[in-house]
């Protein structure tokens, strides 16, 4: 399974890896993007899909509203009993998550070979 899609200057390239869902991003990771990608992760929770990783290493920005959102994301997937990782933010990135105390919420990897 292997899907790239384009919305509004962002990339989302969508690939299954053993049973994660890998969804990796490129570029500015904004509240219109995240409808898009809410949209993804529900359809795979519909096919009976349940770990989730989005790699961010490729994102330029975020903002708070898509930080809201992927917490949206992360409900809808938990109440499937499922997980969601986030990979490879950016050290400014990071510190968008951190202000916002969603660096205690969600499980972040450092390194996309953990």
């Amino acid at each position: 399974m292997r899907e790239v899609i384009f919305v509004d200057n962002i990339y989302l390239d969508v690939k299954q890896i053993d049973k994660d869902v890998i969804i990796s991003l490129q570029g500015h990771f904004e509240a219109a993007t995240i409808v898009k990608l809410k949209n993804v992760v529900n359809n795979l929770l519909e096919e009976g899909k349940r770990d989730f990783v989005i790699d961010l290493k490729k994102v330029k920005s975020i903002n708070s509203t898509a930080i809201g959102l992927l917490l949206t994301c992360l409900k809808a997937i938990k109440l499937k009993k499922g997980s969601l990782k986030l990979r490879n933010l950016e050290s400014e990135i990071m510190r968008t998550f951190s202000i916002m105390g969603a660096d205690k919420i969600f499980t972040i990897e450092r390194d996309e070979n953990v």
